[in-house]
């Protein structure tokens, strides 16, 4: 098998994402530069003696694709983005969990179903643009129900 090699794309911060206006530590003006010792512009606090670096990272999304007896589980969202759209459950990783807890918990969020964590298959990773990585899984439920959560509107 032979690996194909992309090209890589070096973006400027400023040229994708729009960072804070004002320094997270001591709410002075940021500016964007590039700070000693990084190559990328970063938002910087202008300043001198507070300095503070804004960095912008991609967020981490998981979800799972739930089956049961070839039925794939959809949650109709009811909130922004995408209200009213149809998928399967996913949202932003939080801290202090892993990738297939954050799937088992968006999975119990949004359809109300408790998915086993350690019975998640990794399905696939996504990395959007710079702006997402998404880890998906995939996992056999063991019944039919579900109901939908505090995001969802509908549940098939």
């Amino acid at each position: 098998d032979t690996i194909k090699r992309i090209p890589s794309i070096t973006l400027s911060m400023s040229s994708t994402l729009s960072g804070p206006s004002f320094c997270e530590k001591c709410g002075t003006p940021t500016q964007l530069q590039i700070p000693e010792g990084d190559e990328r512009e970063r938002h910087v606090c202008g300043d001198p003696s507070c300095g503070h670096i804004a960095y912008q990272n991609p967020k981490v999304v998981v979800g799972a694709i739930a089956t049961y007896q070839d039925k794939v589980l959809l949650c109709q969202r009811n909130i922004e983005p995408c209200k009213g759209k149809w998928g399967y459950c996913q949202g932003f990783l939080e801290l202090g969990e892993n990738s297939r807890q954050g799937a088992a918990r968006e999975t119990w969020e949004e359809a109300g179903v408790t998915v086993d964590p350690s019975k998640l298959e990794l399905l696939a990773i996504y990395n959007l643009a710079g702006m997402q990585v998404q880890l998906i899984y995939r996992v056999e439920l063991e019944n039919d129900t579900f109901e939908a959560g505090h995001e969802s509107s509908d549940v098939k």
